[in-house]
């Protein structure tokens, strides 16, 4: 029975932060910092630091598990040129309700062939659109930086020199 009792204890304690949990999101996208939102919340640093940013823990079989971190960091906008995150989610639920290509477009104030381009790109093998996995493909093949060609080889560099002068 005393067993059960610290089971449900445990249980209690841990559904009993959600709201704090929700309320933690809430200061952070407000913009407070850490230790902050955890004064506010009367909650300890390190219980903060575990929410935003994730922990592992050992099952008792010796397994590693991972908790990912309750905050949500969304990543700056890199160029109005690129399709955000947030479009590509529009683009899903407007697909999904039947909307056609150009009809999208106008609604995301984009290209048709822009909206077209993103669909047929980022596709499932099933042939549907999945907007977050289509992001990551996204990020994934952009540019990364990298040294110029003329930075990185002395020869060339001096052969451009020469022509220069």
């Amino acid at each position: 029975m005393l067993a059960t009792a610290r089971i449900s204890q445990k249980m209690a304690g841990a559904a009993g932060k959600t709201a704090e949990r929700a309320r933690y999101i809430q200061l952070t996208r407000q913009g407070l910092n850490n230790s902050e939102i955890c004064r506010q919340l009367g909650i300890g640093r390190k219980t903060g630091c575990t929410w935003r940013n994730g922990h592992s823990t050992r099952d008792p079989s010796g397994a590693r598990r991972y908790h990912p971190p309750i905050v949500e960091v969304r990543e700056s906008v890199v160029s109005a040129r690129f399709l955000s995150e947030d479009e590509r989610v529009h683009i899903a639920d407007l697909r999904r309700t039947g909307a056609g290509i150009r009809q999208i477009a106008t609604v995301l104030g984009r290209s048709a062939s822009t909206v077209s381009r993103e669909l047929r790109r980022n596709a499932t093998k099933a042939g549907g659109y999945r907007p977050f996995h289509a992001h990551r493909l996204a990020r994934n093949r952009r540019a990364r930086e990298r040294p110029s060609k003329i930075a990185s080889n002395a020869v060339l560099r001096q052969t451009i020199q020469n022509l220069l002068e």
